[in-house]
């Protein structure tokens, strides 16, 4: 198994939601995505922020 790490540190600012659609969509149409799994790391300062957003999606 692969993964793919998305770390922001603490340089993430509210815009950095963009990037999670673009993995997402990257990610949804995959034919390989069985064989890597995708873990998003957001800074402490957005976690509220990336909570609400994964909460609406599947």
């Amino acid at each position: 198994m692969k993964y793919f790490i998305g770390n922001w540190k603490m340089f993430g600012i509210p815009k950095s939601l963009r990037i999670l659609d673009r993995i997402n969509s990257f990610y949804s149409k995959d034919v390989n995505r069985n064989n890597y799994k995708v873990i998003i790391t957001p800074p402490y300062t957005l976690i509220d922020s990336f909570s609400k957003y994964f909460k609406k999606k599947k």
